[in-house]
C-alpha cells in the first residue's frame, strides 16, 4: 500500500519539475524562429529588453523579444505559414504580437535598419507609428527604417495602410514612406 503512494508522489514531483524547468514551455507560441545567421546576430527578451546576447541558431522569439544584427551580421527568421525575415546587418527587429489570429496583427516593428518580409500563405502585420501595414499573403516587402521615416518597397503582392483616414494600397512595383509621428 505504500509503494503506490510513494510512485505517485514521485510522479507528481517529477511532473511539478519538469514544468517548473521547462524554459520552452513559455516559448510554445512563438512569433518567429532564427534558421540562419551569419557573423553578429544577437537577441534579447520581453523581460530583460536592450540587454543583448548572442542568438543562437534555432532561438525562437515571442511577444516583446527582439533581434539585433550587427554592423557585419545578417539573419534569417522563419515565420509560421511559410514566412520569412530576411533581415540585413544593423538592423532591430520587435516582436510585437502573436501571430495565432485570423487577421493580420501587429506581429513585429523595424526599430532600424532594413529587412525583407516574404508574407508566406498568411497576411502579416507591421507596427509603424502611425498605425498597422498589412503585408498581404504570398507578398514580398523591403521595409528600411532611418530617424523620420520608414520606407515600404512592395516587390511581390500588395500592401495596405492607412494615409489620413483613408485606407492606401501598393502593389508590386509601389513604394510609399510612413513618417515618423513628431
Amino acid at each position: 500500500r505504500a509503494k503506490p503512494l510513494a510512485y505517485a508522489l514521485l510522479g507528481l514531483v517529477c511532473l511539478l519539475v519538469s514544468l517548473s524547468s521547462c524554459s520552452s514551455c513559455e516559448r510554445q507560441t512563438f512569433i518567429a524562429e532564427l534558421i540562419e545567421q551569419n557573423k553578429s546576430v544577437q537577441r534579447d527578451d520581453a523581460k530583460t529588453q536592450n540587454q543583448w546576447r548572442d542568438a543562437e541558431q534555432g532561438a525562437r522569439f515571442v511577444l516583446g523579444d527582439g533581434l539585433r544584427t550587427g554592423s557585419d551580421g545578417q539573419a534569417t527568421l522563419k515565420l509560421p505559414q511559410d514566412g520569412r525575415l530576411l533581415v540585413k546587418s544593423g538592423t532591430i527587429v520587435r516582436f510585437a504580437q502573436s501571430v495565432n489570429t485570423p487577421e493580420a496583427a501587429a506581429e513585429f516593428d523595424v526599430q532600424q535598419g532594413e529587412l525583407t518580409v516574404e508574407s508566406g500563405t498568411r497576411k502579416l502585420g507591421v507596427r509603424t507609428a502611425r498605425g498597422l501595414v498589412t503585408v498581404n499573403k504570398d507578398s514580398t516587402v523591403r521595409i528600411r527604417a532611418e530617424e523620420d521615416t520608414t520606407h515600404f518597397d512592395v516587390e511581390v503582392g500588395r500592401v495596405e495602410y492607412m494615409l489620413n483616414g483613408a485606407r492606401q494600397v501598393a502593389e508590386a512595383g509601389g513604394s510609399f514612406e510612413v513618417d515618423v509621428l513628431q
